[in-house]
């Protein structure tokens, strides 16, 4: 892969570019597939108890994740006013397409008997009730164990309407986009009315179908904003350092085929724009930009030594393709270690940017070669030569950098050790915190909008007690309504509201409506609607159901944890299954996933950017000192996060893989090219090797080494202009390290070669023996 490759590339230039066009049309059909998308089970491990528990209960329960949340505020819910204008709410809901029925006041039925017979009656009948059958409408509500919390809160100052849509429309995103549309604008419309009967009313819309098509209106957002933002940023800093339209746009031209083959390859793969792969493209972009900046640079320099545009081209590209391929193929193992992590959403991330930096590497090594001799133009040396203000400004810096290293060389390492110290010490306190809606920014409408309903309706995360027969043998129908297993759920119903008043304000269960009925008349009782959550079709199965508060992973473990205890002991008693699931079971399963992945990815990752550094400096002993500047930094992160109050969760777990590995590239860089000064000034005698090795390639490294790491921090930097807290967090946590991770590789590698003078053989040249040197 030397330059004579190259050369032969572009001397037929239309072949070339007409390949790479063709290549381009292929994937760039995938990726208009690809679509934007976010379920909250993206978060989900994939292979934990957990989420198989979950699945075998929406086996049974395929609406669980189906009901948005329609919750009116008003004094005068309980009027004949205030039943008519929800009745009217409830109407125009349930008119939307692909809603299966709604359930709120004007809906909702109520088990009754007189003594003969038993029947479900309408709680409100009619709005034109007389005062102490409304006053008897707003006491059921309140208080009754069937509607308490789940239709209005003790006050009476609110109401909520649930509103199920079809397997069909929750699940899909185009559909529960226009659902959520649809009822934006009905609720518009019924909240435009309150100013005009003088009523104060507030209507917010929640609930999981429409949680899920908010992220994704977030993520366009971001979209729409990160990317241009991240390129027009990186763009600039590569203008003031190169001070060259063409060599800018050629690096653009770059960008943009290596963002649109990796969507190709998204798309390929059937994967959404979800809250990680989001990032994607600018990862690649910023990993492309670094392959770039040494290309380009290299060519600068050919063109600068009087060599033809397509020679310099040649040569930069020849000499460069090895080493960035092995550097990209760290990066790309890097993020691979991240599928340790047992998360759809960071798999996925993991994979598609993996890919797309094996991608990037393509288009740097076709792409920018065909772009920089295209666009090239007449070139003079005099102008390559030339030096601008940041050109200046890097020399003075990389000036200072050598002092120290020469003349206070224990001030480096005590600052170092006492960074190391004081980062270590802060990073013991870095909290674990995962929240079910995590990330979302709290002036954010969504994070308002779920604060609100949790207050008025008691939660926002779904949980669900799943109860089933035990043992393998066949399903048994209506097994849910032996008195045993009617006593079994009344217990665990009882339990959770006894037990965890501040987390369970509205179990529901079977038991719940038994308490006033036999179980044989419940199964008399024809209202599908009113036992769908409560008991499977064939009543075979059953759940205790309800909404608990969003207050982390930690409580929720903790609950979780006594939960099983209770349920192991009414296991061992009765021939029952009992299992803790819904979003809220799931919780403790991320949390292990979460922490499990972080250390599996991590050592991954330390082990492949290791390897690289043995294979491409060829020495053991410089593959260990490589290491030292790029760990360092993952310390940093730990102290800034505990600083900054920053949790370890899914967006952020991953920093430690993504800078390790893009670290990597500044240390190859630099070590490589002192490997091959050190060998020659070895075979010419030089009584210091390793000094004059180490600062000499320093002074000629530094620049570009600098303005990769800045223009990768910017780059990553953008993110904090995210919708997503979690991605604004890491986008400065990544560029904050990586710029200390410039620094350590400045200040800290040619310090440690110097003082530490590792022992390395010596290739020999033509007449000459190898050798070692060293102390």
């Amino acid at each position: 892969m030397g330059p004579r490759l190259f050369d032969r590339m572009l001397g037929a230039p239309a072949v070339a570019v007409t390949v790479v066009l063709l290549f381009t049309a292929v994937l760039g059909a995938f990726a208009a597939r690809v679509r934007v998308d976010y379920s909250i089970e993206m978060a989900f491990p994939r292979f934990d108890q957990s989420r198989l528990d979950y699945e075998r209960y929406r086996q049974d329960f395929p609406l669980d994740d189906a009901v948005a949340l329609v919750v009116v505020e008003a004094p005068d819910l309980f009027t004949p006013d205030g039943l008519r204008r929800i009745g009217a709410l409830e109407r125009d809901l349930a008119a939307i397409d692909g809603v299966v029925d709604t359930w709120g006041l004007t809906s909702a039925r109520d088990v009754v008997s007189d003594g003969e017979t038993i029947r479900t009656d309408l709680l409100a009948p009619t709005p034109d009730l007389p005062p102490d059958a409304l006053e008897r409408v707003r006491r059921t509500a309140t208080t009754d164990p069937l509607f308490a919390w789940t239709l209005a809160p003790p006050d009476g100052r609110a109401t909520t309407i649930q509103v199920t849509l079809s397997r069909e429309h929750a699940s899909n995103e185009a559909t529960r986009t226009r659902f959520l549309h649809r009822a934006r604008e009905v609720i518009a419309r019924h909240a435009a009315a309150a100013p005009a009967d003088g009523t104060e009313r507030r209507i917010t819309l929640s609930g999981l179908p429409v949680i899920r098509s908010e992220f994704t209106e977030l993520i366009n957002r971001d979209l729409g904003r990160l990317f241009p933002i991240a390129l027009l940023v990186i763009l600039v800093l590569l203008y003031l350092s190169f001070r060259s339209l063409a060599d800018v746009g050629a690096a653009l031209l770059t960008i943009l085929f290596s963002v649109g083959w990796t969507l190709g390859a998204m798309g390929l793969a059937g994967w959404p724009l979800q809250v990680l792969t989001q990032i994607t493209p600018i990862v690649v972009m910023i990993v492309s930009i670094s392959d770039t900046s040494h290309v380009v640079t290299h060519f600068r320099e050919e063109l600068a030594h009087g060599r033809s545009v397509r020679s310099a081209v040649a040569e930069a590209c020849g000499d460069g393709a090895f080493p960035c391929l092995l550097t990209e193929v760290t990066i790309a193992a890097g993020f691979l270690g991240l599928a340790f992590t047992d998360m759809i959403m960071i798999q996925q991330f993991a994979i598609a940017t993996a890919v797309g930096v094996l991608l990037a590497w393509v288009s740097n090594f076709t792409v920018l070669p065909l772009s920089l001799y295209l666009l090239g133009g007449a070139r003079t040396r005099d102008r390559m030569l030339g030096t601008t203000p940041v050109n200046r400004a890097f020399d003075r810096f990389v000036a200072a950098v050598e002092r120290a290293i020469v003349g206070r060389p224990r001030v480096i390492y005590g600052v170092a050790g006492a960074i190391v110290l004081v980062s270590v010490a802060l990073g013991l306190r870095v909290g674990k915190e995962y929240y079910s809606y995590d990330d979302l920014r709290p002036e954010g409408a969504t994070f308002q909008s779920l604060r609100r309903v949790e207050r008025i309706v008691g939660g926002t995360v779904p949980f669900a007690v799943f109860v089933e027969p035990a043992g393998n043998g066949p399903r048994r129908p209506d097994a849910m309504l032996e008195p045993e297993a009617i006593a079994l759920l009344d217990r665990i119903t009882r339990k959770l509201e006894g037990d965890f008043p501040g987390e369970v304000r509205n179990a529901s269960s079977l038991a719940t409506a038994t308490r006033r009925l036999a179980a044989q008349e419940m199964a008399a009782i024809d209202d599908p609607r009113g036992l769908r959550d409560l008991v499977a079709t064939d009543r075979g199965t059953a759940a205790v159901v309800g909404l608990v508060p969003d207050r982390g992973s930690s409580h929720a473990s903790q609950v979780i944890a006594r939960l099983r205890d209770y349920f192991t002991r009414e296991e061992a008693g009765h021939p029952y299954r009992i299992t803790l699931t819904g979003i809220y079971g799931i919780a403790d399963g991320i949390y292990r996933a979460m922490v499990g992945g972080l250390a599996k990815s991590l050592g991954w990752a330390v082990i492949a950017s290791f390897l690289t550094f043995c294979l491409v400096l060829r020495s053991i002993r410089l593959a260990i000192l490589a290491l030292v500047p790029n760990v360092l930094p993952l310390l940093l992160i730990l102290a800034i996060m505990s600083v900054l109050h920053v949790d370890l969760k899914p967006t952020t777990v991953i920093i430690f893989s993504i800078t390790l590995v893009i670290a990597d590239d500044d240390t190859i860089q630099y070590l490589a090219r002192f490997r091959w000064r050190f060998g020659a000034l070895v075979r010419a005698g030089h009584p210091a090797p390793h000094r004059e090795a180490a600062l000499s390639t320093l002074r000629e490294t530094a620049p570009p080494m600098f303005l990769t790491a800045a223009v990768v921090s910017a780059g990553f930097a953008t993110l904090l202009f995210s919708e997503f807290l979690g991605l604004a967090n890491l986008g400065l946590l990544i560029g904050v390290t990586l710029l200390s991770a410039v620094f350590a590789d400045l200040f800290l590698s040619p310090l440690m070669l110097i003082t530490l003078r590792p022992r390395l053989r010596v290739p020999a040249e033509r007449g000459t023996t190898p050798g070692s040197s060293g102390g």
